[in-house]
């Protein structure tokens, strides 16, 4: 769902897509199980015009996300495509200690973490929360390439 109110443009979440050959089931504690390893999907919030990124690259598809460590194993992040509105077929798929490997300081709001992604034409995805535009023009973006974890669905067969 795309809305305009006036200077700014919201996306609103989507529904994230699952592949057909995995089974995913309600644990009955707001996480998914799925080959016995615990999931945390996180659909990414509303999109406004501040939340894009100071890069010329061609976007598209940007995620933002705000959420809690729990006990899951792995962490699903939905992100948004920009020429469609919906959720693309697209998902970021980490296990919990790699994700919290890349972690620093300014993904921290007290007991929240945040983290925003975007996905370029050429298929690297980004991870960029707390960047400025100065970050962008020296590249230094390059070390938080998430692009390994992008349909990384291979670790649930592992």
């Amino acid at each position: 769902m795309h809305i305009n109110t006036g200077n700014y443009i919201q996306i609103q979440p989507q529904i994230i897509k699952f592949p057909t050959d995995l089974n995913f089931s309600n644990s009955g504690d707001n996480h998914l199980v799925c080959n016995l390893k615990k999931v945390k999907v996180i659909p990414s919030g509303t999109i406004v015009q501040n939340d894009f990124p100071p890069t010329d690259a061609t976007i598209d598809a940007l995620g933002k996300h705000s959420f809690c460590i729990t006990d899951a194993d792995i962490y699903i992040f939905g992100i948004i495509n920009l020429r469609t509105n919906s959720t693309t077929n697209d998902s970021v798929i980490v296990l919990k200690e790699e994700l919290l490997s890349r972690l620093n300081p300014h993904h921290y709001d007290e007991d929240r973490i945040n983290i925003k992604l975007f996905l370029t034409s050429k298929g690297q995805l980004i991870e960029f929360e707390g960047l400025g535009g100065e970050a962008f023009f020296i590249h230094a973006w390059m070390n938080r390439d998430f692009s390994q974890y992008l349909n990384n669905w291979s670790v649930f067969n592992t």
